[in-house]
């Protein structure tokens, strides 16, 4: 039996530590219309899952990923991980990455594992196990000729070594034999530590603890063009978001994402008002001179925002 808790150290206290980064997560509004609400499980008179499966809504969030990837990685520095809901959906987005970018500017590939899901009609499970698994085989046959490889899902362990060592290994000198994106299901969400991985891209729900690990995929500590653990959202989770991130770092959000856009745009107008207070244009610091240290001193300390 446990006694008093002598001490604790929460995920927040290694990202104030710099043990680990802290995260940066965007929002990305994908369903637009009149009562639709944004709640992925409570959107009255719609098929929900019909929707959220649609080819219109995946060809969107395709083209928001390849047009705006390669700022997000630092020129392709990093890599990411795409998670979303089902096998099937893992396929789906594996053929819109292929037809909206055909010369793969962005190298995708998927993995999964093809076992029957609990969650599946039991006159569904083994249709689906089979379609699952015929499906990866042709992304594999894809990898293998992208990457000179020759692997199958009678050797699906082999596939993963080399997906793993290529997630990890992703390499400024040899792009061509990187993975961009890794469309996965459950894999590489956790346990799965990688410097080279800075973005989560998430089409599928996820709470309390899974959240929390899948976002710490991302925020391994690697150099200063890694400042944070990227997070973009398809669904909106932000209420399952700030739940985990309270649950996990003790009531608290401080610490635990970056400062947004906004927030760092109002302290700069801050910091712009209190200089002018102390100095107009700038041949006024000149006259700081004559005014003594602590006049200088102040100065400076308006000028740490910049």
């Amino acid at each position: 039996m446990y006694d008093k808790e002598l001490h604790k150290y929460l995920i927040k206290d290694a990202i104030r530590d710099e043990n680990v980064l802290g995260f940066s997560i965007q929002y990305i509004g994908t369903i637009k219309g009149k009562n639709i609400a944004v709640d992925d499980e409570k959107v009255p008179g719609i098929n929900t899952k019909e929707v959220y499966e649609s080819d219109e809504r995946l060809r969107l969030i395709v083209q928001h990923i390849l047009l705006n990837h390669d700022q997000i990685t630092s020129n392709k520095k990093y890599n990411s991980i795409l998670t979303v809901s089902s096998t099937a959906m893992a396929l789906k987005y594996y053929q819109m990455f292929n037809e909206l970018d055909p010369k793969h500017h962005v190298n995708v590939t998927t993995i999964f594992t093809w076992a029957a899901n609990e969650d599946d009609a039991q006159e569904k499970q083994e249709q689906d196990v089979t379609s699952s698994r015929h499906g990866l085989d042709k992304v594999i046959d894809d990898y293998n000729n992208q990457y000179k490889t020759s692997f199958s899902t009678n050797h699906f362990a082999d596939y993963f070594a080399d997906v793993s060592k290529r997630m990890k290994e992703h390499s400024d000198r040899t792009p061509d034999d990187n993975i961009d994106v890794l469309i996965v299901v459950n894999m590489f969400l956790t346990g799965f530590d990688s410097p080279k991985l800075s973005t989560l891209y998430i089409d599928k729900n996820l709470r309390w603890q899974g959240l929390i690990q899948a976002f710490s995929r991302t925020n391994r500590i690697e150099k200063k063009t890694k400042p944070f653990g990227n997070i973009i959202s398809y669904r909106n989770i932000k209420k399952e978001t700030d739940d985990a991130v309270k649950l996990f770092s003790a009531g608290s959000q401080e610490d635990f994402f970056v400062p947004t856009y906004d927030e760092l745009a109002g302290k700069f107008a801050d910091a712009i008002t209190n200089l002018h207070q102390v100095v107009s244009t700038p041949n006024d610091v000149d006259r700081l001179y004559d005014l003594g240290d602590e006049e200088l001193k102040n100065l400076c300390s308006l000028l740490e925002i910049f």
